[in-house]
């Protein structure tokens, strides 16, 4: 299993943010820089559904906020995190590289209560935001303070 040192990936991250140059209005995220997204095994990482408000600070940066729920029966909880997102290319569909904290709380069968699970998580994938606003992202998330696999997602929003 390949561990990744969170300090090396946040240097790069910062360098690459630092090195980050504002697009034109090509993609569309400056022009819809406020907006909304449901995702499937996404953000905030280890929830099943969730929603989150994400921020086109520029065309390669997005800051996300969200809430998400884990309604399995067996694992029961809610998430809760943030986290940046860098915009690789300034074109509508772009690689993604993801930086994030999120929070879960839960139970065990409805009689274990977990305590609070602090995840930082990192995600790579690709986002399409269309001039219209809409938006599709697809990719893996893998936690870096805890044990887990690759995780896929998928999320659908609006941007307006």
């Amino acid at each position: 299993m390949t561990k990744i040192n969170l300090k090396v990936f946040a240097g790069v991250l910062g360098l690459c943010l630092a090195s980050t140059v504002q697009a034109g209005e090509g993609s569309g995220r400056m022009k819809h820089p406020l907006g909304f997204y449901g995702s499937l095994a996404g953000d905030p990482y280890i929830s099943l559904l969730g929603i989150s408000l994400g921020w086109n600070l520029m065309s390669n940066l997005r800051v996300t906020a969200g809430y998400g729920s884990t309604p399995l029966g067996i694992i029961n909880g809610t998430t809760w995190g943030g986290g940046l997102k860098w915009l690789i290319s300034d074109s509508s569909f772009t690689p993604v590289l993801g930086l994030n904290y999120s929070q879960f709380k839960g139970d065990f069968l409805g009689l274990v209560a977990i305590d609070a699970v602090n995840i930082v998580y990192v995600n790579a994938g690709f986002d399409w935001q269309a001039d219209v606003g809409f938006n599709f992202g697809i990719g893996v998330n893998k936690a870096i303070n805890q044990s887990s696999t690759l995780i896929p997602y998928l999320s659908l929003g609006w941007f307006f």
